[in-house]
């Protein structure tokens, strides 16, 4: 089933009950609790309220049940969380027909749980809310999915706009009020008579005003979509300018033979659901600001085509009577040559318009990207010669199965094995720019910091094109294996490794969520004593393993701390990244001894070059380091192998962080 399929299917199902449920939160007092049901048996839901991705207990949390029956819907009952964030509701009457929805206001925030259609789930039924925060421009969101679905009908064209945002953080995002809106989508010029109608923002929530959608929920982690949908004017075809910066813009259309065409866009595979197949288009992360024009071409210029062959062939034929009468004295060659031009010109001249090919169409491996430094970097086709300064990045190349493509390296880049038969260029922040230019790079990745600025400036002066690119956390890891998917032509496989990384991270979380969450400690330097702070992704990992890091309240990535202040905080395990460097054991650290962990030896050494490095291993990472804090999960396989859990999820070809290139060359 596609994505188009799911959202539209999936969303409208889901949140059409969710949208009735909401109503009959407001109107609760109003409605009979218990209409919806008669009083024929009994059912007993438990569920949990639970804070964030860490799954912590939220008690004393007022919790009301909702039921769905038909186009109707009731406040059922309410209840309260224990101090195990635990609820249960005791249902009379038929429930087999009924939707159940659980409704929760966490932090001013209004959360509903999914859907219920089996009162006794196999797992526990959990609502996560999260922690909210304010933020000052909630336009810098950005946006990973945006799909326009045209029918042309009726002589006008029907839009259906699915929307997606990205909140990758741990908290619900809620804009200072500003009356304008807390998010806002620019629709296409000319766009009549917008609506909502589902999604995970609720249709009472979304205003539209001169072109454009505003949005007031919240936004709440992970992916949000909204669906939208107006009428363009006859016969046409989106020009619109996104504010935010989108991952992946989709163009579907159906209902008329014309071609849609527009710079910046390459053809995809035709996209069928509800027994309509549409063809498409799709540009890849269409920077913020950039205007996007697509044009029908062809058409209607079949029809005079047709009328001008009509005429031709009837000219042709009058042609031929006359000269067969006269004995070919009459009319002859010239005439016949002027009836297959009729013929034959404008049928020519309609096909070619109709085709998005030739001079109206842009070159097709031709695309822009936008960097981490804010530059617009433009590349002819795919690049078949890359350069790495980022280790992570190197790695990544493999893992998309576009390993083949690199031709330097860092000295540091030598993950996985493969990568080391690369030539190195020697370091990545102050490398020899004059070794790297004598790999003859088609692209050179390095890292978007303050001391790159020079490096790309003499790259460019060189016209060897650059991309700068930050790597930093989790947010990071996902858009990047998108953008290497783009720049190799395997947008299939680096879709697959985010879905393994997601589902594997996923299952060491699920595998520590019952576990005490025991504060940690991460020994990244001893002397003078550096750990993490909320600025590294390793505070996120160690979230995900079932810890919590006791400096995360800072907001450094690697902040210097006190011996005082690391016993203050008294951490229940202290990890050591193992690594070459030679590294003292703190039990052997005699100022270290007055630190209850080290002096109760609940000190755990992990392999450091795994987690020094946010890539395809990460998930791994996650269980090595879930092992550490909590060593009675080391025979868990969901900790030991999670990638085993994730069975089947990955890159074609993908075995110990690598992946087969199948792109046959064609780039």
């Amino acid at each position: 089933m596609s994505w188009v399929d799911r959202t539209l299917a999936g969303a409208l199902r889901r949140f059409a009950a969710a949208i009735a449920a909401f109503g009959a939160l407001v109107v609760a007092g109003t409605l009979a609790p218990r209409a919806v049901l008669a009083q024929q048996a009994s059912a007993v839901l438990h569920g949990r309220v639970v804070l964030g991705r860490d799954s912590v207990p939220v008690s004393d949390q007022l919790v009301m049940l909702h039921g769905i029956t038909g186009d109707s819907g009731a406040a059922l009952d309410s209840a309260v969380t224990d101090r195990k964030g635990a609820f249960s509701f005791t249902l009379q009457g038929d429930t087999a027909r009924t939707v159940f929805l659980v409704a929760v206001r966490y932090d001013d925030v209004l959360y509903f749980g999914d859907p219920i259609r089996e009162l006794s789930p196999p797992e526990p039924y959990v609502v996560p809310v999260f922690p909210a925060r304010p933020i000052a421009s909630p336009d810098t969101v950005p946006l990973t999915r945006r799909s326009l679905v045209i029918t042309y009908e009726g002589g006008g064209a029907h839009v259906l706009d699915a929307i997606q945002f990205d909140n990758a953080g741990d908290t619900a995002l809620v804009a200072s009020g500003s009356g304008g809106g807390a998010w806002r989508v620019a629709l296409p010029e000319g766009a009549e008579d917008p609506q909502a109608l589902s999604g995970d923002m609720f249709p009472g929530g979304i205003r539209f005003e001169s072109g454009f959608a505003l949005l007031d929920p919240s936004l709440r982690p992970g992916t949000s979509q909204i669906l939208i949908q107006y009428r363009l004017p006859s016969d046409g075809a989106p020009s619109l300018t996104p504010l935010h910066p989108v991952q992946r813009l989709e163009v579907l259309w159906s209902g008329t033979d014309r071609d849609l065409i527009g710079a910046g866009f390459q053809p995809a595979e035709p996209v069928s659901f509800h027994g309509q197949t549409y063809r498409a288009l799709v540009a890849n992360f269409v920077p913020a600001g950039t205007g996007l024009t697509l044009a029908l071409t062809g058409g209607s210029s079949k029809s005079v085509a047709w009328l001008f062959m009509l005429a031709g062939l009837l000219l042709a034929a009058a042609a031929y009577v006359t000269w067969r009468r006269t004995g070919g004295r009459g009319p002859g060659a010239g005439t016949v040559a002027l009836a297959i031009l009729f013929v034959l010109g404008p049928w020519s001249r309609a096909n070619a318009a109709e085709r998005p090919c030739c001079r109206e169409a842009p070159r097709q491996d031709s695309f822009q990207l936008q960097d981490d430094l804010g530059r617009t970097v433009r590349l002819a086709g795919p690049p078949r010669r890359i350069v790495s300064l980022v280790p992570a990045m190197t790695e990544l190349l493999f893992a998309v199965g576009a390993g083949n493509r690199l031709v330097g390296r860092t000295r540091y880049g030598v993950h996985p094995p493969e990568a080391r038969s690369v030539p190195s260029v020697g370091q990545g922040v102050h490398p020899s720019v004059e070794t790297v230019v004598a790999r003859r790079p088609d692209l050179v990745l390095v890292y978007a910091g303050s001391d790159s600025r020079a490096v790309v400036r003499e790259l460019d002066g060189l016209g060897v094109p650059s991309m700068a690119v930050r790597h930093d956390d989790f947010a990071d890891l996902y858009r990047n294996i998108g953008r290497l998917g783009v720049l190799t032509a395997r947008p299939r496989a680096a879709r697959a490794l985010a879905a393994r990384i997601r589902c594997e991270l996923r299952t060491v979380a699920l595998a520590t969520a019952r576990r005490p969450r025991r504060s940690v400690y991460l020994d990244v330097w001893e002397d003078p004593p550096y750990t993490v702070g909320s600025g590294s992704y390793l505070d996120s990992l160690i979230r995900v393993a079932g810890g919590r890091d006791v400096f995360g309240d800072l907001p450094q990535a690697s902040p210097r701390v006190s011996l005082e202040a690391i016993a203050a905080r008294d951490p229940d395990v202290i990890i050591v990244p193992r690594s070459a460097r030679a590294r003292v054991d703190p039990t052997l650290r005699p100022a270290w001894r007055a630190i209850p962990a080290v002096a109760a030896g609940r000190v755990r050494e992990v392999d450091g070059d795994l987690l020094d490095r946010l890539g395809p291993r990460v998930g791994e990472a996650a269980g090595v380091l879930a092992a550490a804090i909590h060593p009675e999960l080391a025979g868990d396989p969901s900790v030991g192998d999670p990638a085993h859990a994730c069975g089947g999820i990955g890159p074609p070809g993908w075995s110990s962080g690598r992946a087969r290139d199948d792109s046959g060359g064609r780039i």
